[in-house]
């Protein structure tokens, strides 16, 4: 059976986005150290695997977990050279037909 073929999937939290849902908990957002970027996660993950695609971590042979939340703050080149990397990955992945 021919396995379904990869695709990059992106998921991240941007600083507004954080700030918001912090004030929506009635949490003061400078109370937290947060970046322009916050929980990220890029991956590689079979188009047809819908919890993969959903969910943060839980790498399988279904979903590989390329960059996870890094040590650093993250700038939005950061974001596009991960996007691309993936996008490189999953198309010879794909070309190879694993």
């Amino acid at each position: 059976m021919k396995k379904a073929k990869w695709i990059v999937v992106s998921k991240f939290t941007t600083r507004k986005e954080w700030e918001e849902l912090c004030k929506e908990l009635g949490n003061d957002p400078s109370d937290y150290d947060i970046g322009d970027f916050n929980e990220i996660e890029i991956s590689i993950v079979r188009k047809d695997y819908e919890h993969g695609q959903k969910s943060y971590g839980w790498g399988s042979d279904d979903k590989i977990i390329l960059f996870d939340s890094p040590d650093h703050d993250v700038t939005q080149e950061d974001i596009d050279l991960y996007q691309k990397i993936a996008n490189t990955i999953a198309d010879a992945l794909n070309k190879k037909g694993l």
